[in-house]
């Protein structure tokens, strides 16, 4: 899977279908997962704006270190309004808005109502809607973004422009579950479905608690040296189901999560047979946690 990051426009020898992410302000939402879409969807162009943006205004640094936090490279490091990406907006195919109030501006700028699909859909639980990041604090910063990201993929899986080759099932254990028996419950219905299964709390790894159930699998490696993330996935063998489990914790859990390495694994997992994912939790006592929002983006949608 390839990567087309830094390129704003399309060549003349190639145009490129145009998405368009809208927020506000074009500063934290639209831009971060334009970034993301940008990665996901090589062969469009996305672009993103602000209903209420200040052409050229530069993107807060804090937003910029998040996005190299996460290994998100912005295609941009300023602001742009609606107006002045009037035109591109107008070409796109697909409109992704951030708010339901945004849509009302673009209808009167020109867009089809059929092209515009809000973050704030009603197809999404009240709990997974995204709000408005800016001035949270850094913990429920990251959480509104990832809830961002998740509806965004969700919504171009609705319009097919994004899809896998089998069902991807997203398990999100409840607050104070027993692991045991989530992951007992999803290898039984893995086994009915033919599907493998991917423990994929990489915060907090889960192989102690497979090891004591006497439940074979595959450790999945997973590390980065000099910013480059690198897999054992070569070295196993996916060529039926299986369970696959990383053994040891990782801090940069989201970035591995949004990077290509990992859309390299979820496409060879489902290119044969359904998947299952077990997450961590979305919070505990005393935190949130940002990544089993962004691993919910590739839930196969209904």
């Amino acid at each position: 899977m390839s990567s087309e990051l830094g390129q704003v426009r399309p060549t003349h020898e190639e145009v490129k279908p145009t998405i368009a992410v809208i927020c506000r302000l074009n500063q934290a939402r639209s831009i971060l997962v334009a970034a993301y879409l940008s990665r996901l969807l090589p062969h469009h162009t996305v672009i993103s704006a602000g209903i209420q943006a200040t052409d050229g205004k530069e993107i807060p640094m804090e937003i910029q270190m998040f996005a190299q936090k996460w290994g998100m490279p912005l295609e941009k490091n300023f602001s742009q309004s609606v107006e002045s990406l009037r035109e591109q907006i107008l070409q796109a195919e697909f409109v992704i808005v951030a708010e339901d109030t945004f849509a009302e501006s673009l209808i009167d700028l020109g867009v089809s109502p059929s092209k515009i699909a809000s973050m704030q859909d009603s197809i999404f639980d009240f709990n997974e809607i995204p709000s408005d990041p800016i001035n949270l604090n850094n913990e429920d910063f990251e959480v509104e973004i990832a809830k961002a990201i998740m509806v965004s993929v969700q919504l171009v899986q609705r319009r097919n422009l994004f899809t896998n080759p089998h069902r991807i099932t997203v398990v999100n254990p409840e607050l104070g579950s027993d692991f045991g028996a989530c992951l007992q419950s999803v290898l039984e219905s893995a086994k009915q479905s033919g599907a493998s299964v991917l423990v994929s709390d990489f915060r907090f790894p889960q192989a102690m608690v497979i090891e004591k159930m006497l439940v074979p699998y595959m450790e999945l490696t997973i590390s980065k040296s000099l910013g480059v993330i690198t897999t054992n996935q070569n070295q196993l063998n996916l060529s039926q189901p299986a369970l696959i489990a990383s053994k040891y914790e990782i801090d940069f859990a989201e970035e591995f999560i949004l990077s290509v390495k990992f859309l390299e694994l979820l496409a060879e997992l489902s290119k044969d047979r359904p998947v299952f994912m077990i997450t961590g939790q979305r919070s505990s006592a005393h935190q949130h946690f940002s990544d089993s929002y962004l691993l919910c983006a590739y839930n196969s949608v209904k």
